[in-house]
């Protein structure tokens, strides 16, 4: 099954699935994007992803 992006890329249903898991892994940790830097936040998603 794919999904379609609105800029014209298919992902895979699970692709979707490990964004949705990952940023609610973030946001259950409570942390504020709004002041984090983007290094930061490329770290933290990396981080959860791969943990």
């Amino acid at each position: 099954m794919f999904v379609f992006v609105n800029a014209g890329l298919i992902l895979p249903n699970f692709m979707c699935k490990q964004v949705r898991n990952v940023a609610l892994g973030i946001v259950s940790r409570r942390i504020n994007w709004q002041h984090l830097t983007m290094k930061e936040t490329i770290d933290k998603v990396i981080f959860y992803h791969i943990v």
